[in-house]
């Protein structure tokens, strides 16, 4: 079934902060801003919402070598959650 414009949105901006999460050594604070969460406190709860993770501990879990198909990383926290992992995006070149 569908998802609401602002759900849509904050999946959006978590995978958007996913990427900086990943390659950037910026502070969640900076990073939520340029995502369009505004604080870094609005990033966390939507991380927690479609994650099940805080930023912190998915940068951290990432940069350990957790696997990238681990159940804590994909869309909804869990298996069967969404239909692909985090990483798949529709638009994205680098998808596998």
């Amino acid at each position: 079934m569908g998802t609401t414009p602002a759900r849509y949105l904050e999946q959006v901006r978590v995978r958007a902060a996913q990427r900086f999460l990943e390659s950037a050594d910026i502070d969640t604070e900076a990073i939520a801003r340029r995502c369009g969460f505004g604080s870094a406190e609005r990033m966390r709860r939507s991380f927690q919402r479609v994650l099940g993770i805080s930023p912190s501990a998915y940068r951290e879990r990432f940069r350990s070598g957790c696997p990238v198909d681990h159940p804590a990383l994909l869309v909804g926290g869990h298996p069967g959650a969404a239909e692909q992992p985090w990483y798949v995006l529709a638009d994205d070149a680098r998808a596998p």
